[in-house]
């Protein structure tokens, strides 16, 4: 999931075929940090996995409201 329009057509699809064959719903997102380009930089105050984890949730809610059919 990355937030696109595909991402969310793929997470409505993905949730119906879960929710016809009784089977649960996965959906992730990756992350990484950026590149630095040969440049130093810090990036220890900032939390990807965090960032990632509350796109994936407020996508989700976005796409299938608060409680999803399929868990």
């Amino acid at each position: 999931m990355d937030g696109s329009e595909s991402s969310k057509s793929a997470l409505r699809w993905a949730a119906r075929q879960a929710e016809l064959t009784g089977a649960e719903l996965r959906p992730v997102q990756a992350w990484r940090p950026p590149s630095t380009y040969g440049m130093p930089g810090d990036c220890s105050d900032t939390d990807f996995e965090g960032q990632a984890r509350e796109n994936l949730r407020h996508t989700i809610e976005e796409v299938l409201g608060e409680r999803p059919a399929v868990p």
